[in-house]
């Protein structure tokens, strides 16, 4: 589709005034088709298939990890934006990605019962280049978005994107379960990753029906090299949510690999049942978004944070005692992943709400994307360290139980301090409709802030702005 036939059909629909968002269907697609590669790729079967491979709770954890360690990444690909343009790098980041699924899935070929050391390393150098060409692809996504959205249409088409992604979400998972049921788990995990590989090669084709936005203006790197430590460093309420959020981080980004993993290697659980407790956590997630999306503007972002942090205090209370009690309750497993969805929701709202508060129209872009790229790579951080502690010492699959009751009783600690930090936390008026989050990352919290870096300069800024003056 061309860009003034998109732009055409952008216009007002039925004379209403409002826009239309016929134009920009296949981006709600690629929400839809991209929903089908994460669950998979990027979550709890990844997960499962690495423990199935021999991998230790060091080698989970640095696998989950990569995603959030590429954001250095992401805010370097910027640069590439003013010379080819949004759509052709999104393309050349999310087709050569798609090329990084076809390991996984010939690893299912082969023997699952015979762990080697070469195939838990196939996949953490597969998944470590699908990350590193996703992030690439991913610094221009929400400013192409925003380059062609009709600003009127923006709240709409973002609120149908999170519905888009979360049927498909929910339908991948509940999918995976299901393979897992009737299938062998070699089969399950092959046609799993076969349904991640399709999901993202209709994305590609999705993305190439959108029109290319204008040739950005970014900031440049120097700007970002000199005002980033002053931004993250100079007293103010800035650097105060900063840091509580990196904090945060630490001991929330952790949970959800390690319980699967746990679940995996050291209960009689099947993985069907383990993807039924990740869908619990989903809807969680899908249930929080829904419910407080219209009351948070109105109450503002400390109640939800505070009672992010309590619904996280009760995740870890629940799983130190039925690591005490050696497990049995599945029912309850099931409610606390669901807490889990609405903890870590609660959170990103929360926050998406109170940013825009603290900055100035003119330092936003940078502030924000500062804010995401932070929080995302200590979040990837955490989970990397955590494993060096849980990993077993013999080097084999399993987990420390000690260490990981010590991880709980820490993310016990950490939560009591922030819920007390936060009380103090200012919020001086409220911002509505100033940060939309793509591809349904509002719905994978853990995920959600290295959405927040855009460093595209709004059109009417000063080309000098561009060369960090």
């Amino acid at each position: 589709m061309s860009e003034t036939e998109q732009n055409e059909g952008a216009s007002a629909d039925g004379g209403s005034g409002a826009p239309s968002l016929r134009s920009f269907r296949a981006g709600l697609a690629f929400s839809f088709f991209n929903a089908m590669t994460w669950q998979v790729a990027l979550g709890t079967p990844l997960v499962l298939l690495a423990e199935q491979l021999g991998a230790t709770a060091f080698q989970v954890g640095l696998l989950y990890s990569f995603v959030f360690l590429m954001t250095p990444v992401q805010v370097l690909s910027t640069a590439l934006l003013p010379r080819f343009g949004f759509k052709r790098v999104m393309l050349a980041g999310w087709g050569v990605r798609s090329l990084f699924l076809v390991p996984p899935i010939l690893l299912a070929l082969t023997d699952l019962d015979d762990p080697q050391p070469w195939k838990i390393r196939v996949l953490l150098l597969s998944m470590f280049l699908f990350c590193l060409l996703r992030a690439v692809g991913n610094a221009a996504f929400v400013p192409w978005l925003y380059s062609i959205l009709p600003e009127k249409a923006r709240g709409r088409y973002f609120a149908n994107d999170q519905i888009f992604a979360g049927i498909a979400g929910l339908g991948t998972l509940l999918t995976a379960s299901l393979l897992f049921f009737y299938l062998s788990e070699a089969s399950a995990f092959f046609w799993q990753f076969s349904l991640a590989l399709l999901g993202a090669l209709l994305c590609w084709v999705a993305l190439s029906r959108l029109a290319d936005g204008p040739r950005p203006r970014t900031i440049g790197l120097a700007r970002i090299f000199r005002d980033t430590p002053g931004f993250c460093f100079s007293p103010g309420r800035f650097r105060q949510f900063l840091w509580l959020s990196v904090v945060f981080a630490l001991c929330s980004a952790p949970i959800p690999p390690f319980c699967a993993y746990y679940l995996k290697s050291m209960t009689p659980l099947d993985p069907a049942q383990i993807i039924l407790f990740t869908m619990a956590q989903f809807a969680g997630a899908i249930v929080c978004a829904l419910l407080i999306r219209g009351i948070v503007d109105r109450f503002g972002a400390r109640p939800f944070l505070r009672l992010a942090v309590c619904f996280y205090i009760t995740v870890a209370a629940v799983w130190l005692v039925y690591l005490q009690v050696d497990g049995g309750w599945i029912w309850g497993l099931v409610l606390t992943y669901f807490i889990l969805g609405l903890g870590a929701a609660c959170w990103v709202n929360g926050s998406l709400n109170f940013l825009p508060t603290m900055m100035t129209e003119e330092d936003r872009p940078l502030m924000v994307s500062i804010f995401g790229a932070v929080t995302a790579f200590v979040a990837g951080l955490s989970p990397i360290v955590w494993g060096f502690f849980l990993k077993e010492t013999d080097q084999g699959v399993g987990m420390n139980i000690a260490g990981f009751k010590a991880f709980f009783v820490f993310v016990i600690v950490i939560q009591l301090f922030l819920f007390f930090r936060l009380s103090r936390l200012r919020q001086e008026g409220v911002e509505e409709g100033l940060l939309f989050l793509g591809s349904g990352a509002s719905l994978r919290p853990t995920r959600a802030f290295s959405f927040l870096i855009n460093l595209v300069l709004p059109s009417d800024e000063k080309q000098e702005d561009r060369e960090g003056k």
